[in-house]
């Protein structure tokens, strides 16, 4: 019994690497850096999503995680939420905001007015309940200390500039 109660201790403080599906990356610069981003999902669930509001209308949200095996993972993270409006090949993104989870929710970079990040979007489109999407974004993110407030510190601030390019399968 002793015996029993040991190994569940143990396994209670084991992190258990869940089985990702990668739907795509996000590539960029944090002021200068090169860094990779994964967009994961797990047994047909993904922080990333998309919706069609209408025909010609897409809500977006791209969560890149830094741990390529955890697509819950939180530090480090990146999120690129916009909203795509057009048709074929021609894509006009707006409603823009992108956040770095640099320490998870304890300590973040949040840009969310539109003069401070842009997204082209290169391809978009739907087959078979999947959205093949590819573009490129740059945004100044400003530092926020607390998670539940939208207030940012602008004196503290990092470059984000890269692309992004997944095909993400609609949700279940």
């Amino acid at each position: 019994m002793r015996l029993f109660f040991i190994v569940i201790a143990f396994f209670s403080q084991v992190n258990v690497a869940i089985a990702a599906d990668t739907y795509g990356e996000i590539r960029a610069t944090l002021n200068g850096e090169d860094r990779v981003w994964y967009i994961l999902g797990s047994e047909g669930s993904s922080n990333s999503d998309w919706t069609q509001l209408v025909r010609t209308m897409f809500d977006v949200s791209l969560w890149g995680s830094a741990e390529e095996a955890d697509p819950y993972y939180v530090p480090g993270a990146l999120l690129i939420d916009f909203s795509a409006l057009g048709s074929e090949d021609d894509w006009d993104a707006s409603e823009i905001e992108v956040q770095y989870l640099e320490n998870g929710y304890v300590s973040m970079y949040l840009a969310n007015d539109d003069e401070d990040s842009a997204v082209t979007i290169d391809d978009l489109r739907v087959e078979d309940g999947t959205m093949f999407l590819s573009g490129s974004f740059y945004s100044n993110v400003y530092y926020r200390a607390n998670a539940m407030s939208l207030e940012t510190d602008r004196s503290k601030s990092i470059v984000i500039k890269g692309t992004f390019r997944v095909e993400l399968p609609e949700q279940e």
